[in-house]
């Protein structure tokens, strides 16, 4: 026969069935956190970039290459694809008189993007290597299409004034006039053109007195 079931002993209190565990709560709580972190970190990130691109700036302005450095570096790091910031990061090396290092970074803001019109600074940097040759061939392009152009006039001036071609040096020197960064560089050579034709530095030597 079967045996009846125990009566519930009023004395004890029933027992509450375990509630079973739902993630949803949990997970959406999570994601939230998860959001919210991410959106700091985004606005963190973003004002960083801000700050760096600011200051960057602001010491190129005021000659501080040395200084904008660091600040240009973490710009390309952040945004390695971006060609403007290998640009400038070579502008400061090209005004620190590291030719070799400002050349690299052109070069490779040439490889991120082959149309970039920077001939000038890669015919300078190339310049100021003494790779005067292919210099040149930068500097004739830029003529060809401006003959104007005060920095391909006063390095062409140099090269002539190098190889000893006076007159044609004289003529580059004097087509950057116009241009107040370029005229201050040709000034001293235009003065040596004077002194070579008025033969001041080429004096003819004096003959010995029996």
């Amino acid at each position: 026969m079967p045996q009846p079931s125990p009566r519930p002993d009023p004395a004890q209190p029933e027992l509450a069935e375990p509630k079973k565990f739902d993630p949803v709560p949990t997970v959406i709580v999570g994601g939230f956190l998860l959001l919210s972190l991410m959106t700091v970190l985004y606005m963190w990130s973003g004002n960083r970039v801000q700050a760096a691109t600011s200051a960057a700036r602001e010491l190129m302005g005021r000659q501080a290459h040395e200084q904008a450095v660091p600040h240009l570096l973490y710009l390309t790091q952040r945004s390695p694809r971006s060609t403007t910031w290998w640009i400038r990061l070579g502008d400061c090396y090209l005004e620190m008189d590291q030719a070799e290092v400002a050349l690299k970074h052109y070069q490779h803001a040439l490889r991120l993007k082959n149309d970039l019109k920077i001939d000038e600074k890669l015919a300078v940097s190339l310049h100021k290597l003494g790779r005067y040759d292919e210099a040149l061939e930068y500097f004739i392009k830029l003529l060809n299409e401006d003959p104007d152009h005060a920095a391909a006039n006063y390095h062409l001036g140099l090269a002539l004034f190098q190889a000893e071609r006076y007159q044609e040096a004289a003529e580059r020197f004097q087509a950057v006039a116009a241009d107040e960064k370029w005229d201050r560089r040709a000034e001293p050579y235009r003065r040596k053109l004077a002194q070579i034709v008025l033969g001041e530095l080429n004096p003819q030597p004096q003959s010995e007195n029996p």
